[in-house]
């Protein structure tokens, strides 16, 4: 599409320039009806493609050192061990690094976090003969899930989606935005934080600072 220049808006305008839009389908996931105001960031989910309200995590990715005991683990088998890692949140991203010998044989630990504040270890044993691992520390490497969805378009209009339900929408996908009409969702949204801002710089979404424009 032609890029599109708005000169006549007031300065609280949402959108200053707009290079670009996309069509998607906005995703509720919460099982109540969400109301989404004009500028609110998205994102999209990688695993179905939808957009998704840019949320981040309350608390930051975080590490955290924690003495394990895997149990002996049976030639030919892959159990799943619970750790309780502080911190974990569902959804997360895990990384494990045993900071102690690790037997030869024994497949590198992978988990999942299926309850807040638990970590499912999983180790698989593909020998012959049982494989009984040391008690050592482990350091788990979290990085949410509401962290890793990069902010990437921004809504410019309001729309209520019903619980669990989705919606079509036209998103603005590159264009220059009055960062102070930037919103991350959440009741009430909050306003975009310098970090938020920070990231937009690598899209093609670049949010501008009015009052310099107007000087």
């Amino acid at each position: 599409m032609p890029n599109i220049t708005n000169t006549s808006n007031d300065l609280g305008s949402t959108a200053l320039e707009v290079w670009g839009t996309l069509d998607g389908v906005l995703q509720n996931v919460i099982a109540s009806d969400q109301n989404y105001v004009e500028g609110t960031l998205l994102a999209r989910d990688p695993a179905t493609g939808n957009l998704l309200p840019y949320a981040p995590a309350a608390v930051p990715n975080s590490v955290a050192d924690v003495t394990v005991d895997i149990a002996s683990v049976t030639n030919a088998t892959g159990p799943d061990q619970a750790v309780v890692v502080p911190g974990s949140l569902i959804g997360d991203e895990v990384v494990i690094e045993p900071l102690g010998v690790w037997p030869v044989g024994l497949s590198a630990p992978q988990g999942r976090v299926l309850v807040n504040g638990t970590v499912q270890v999983r180790v698989v044993n593909p020998t012959g003969a049982p494989i009984d691992p040391v008690s050592q520390t482990f350091r788990f490497y979290l990085r949410h899930f509401a962290n890793a969805l990069a902010p990437k378009y921004v809504l410019t209009y309001p729309l209520t989606v019903l619980a669990s339900a989705s919606a079509a929408v036209t998103v603005m996908s590159a264009g220059k935005v009055n960062q102070r009409r930037l919103f991350v969702h959440g009741a009430p949204p909050t306003v975009a934080t310098a970090n938020d801002l920070d990231v937009l710089l690598n899209r093609p979404i670049i949010p501008v600072d009015i009052n310099q424009l107007a000087g």
